[in-house]
């Protein structure tokens, strides 16, 4: 995600509508066109069919910074996530925190 781009449109008391999934964070372009992410995420008036899929085999975390995995929870359940076991302790302790 671009955060700079990000904090154009939100702030910290300003986010994106929870309520309307994929829909704000795509129309924005602050995620990619692609057909990869939850279904459960896309709201009804929200087409993602035409946008690429990619055949990812895995997404590889090299370290958790959160421009690196800070919308990894966007992504399809059946896409595994490979990171050492060092950031995934440091992902979770993040997402529990917050």
């Amino acid at each position: 995600m671009n955060f700079k781009k990000y904090h154009y449109f939100f702030q910290e008391f300003l986010k994106e509508r929870s309520s309307r999934g994929l829909y704000d964070l795509i129309h924005l372009d602050l995620i990619p066109k692609l057909n990869i992410y939850r279904e459960d995420l896309i709201p009804p008036d929200l087409d993602l069919s035409s946008y690429p899929e990619l055949n990812l085999e895995a997404v590889l975390v090299s370290h958790p910074h959160m421009d690196h995995f800070g919308n990894i929870g966007l992504l399809k359940t059946d896409i595994p996530i490979i990171a050492s076991p060092m950031s995934f302790a440091l992902i979770k302790g993040m997402a529990d925190s917050s």
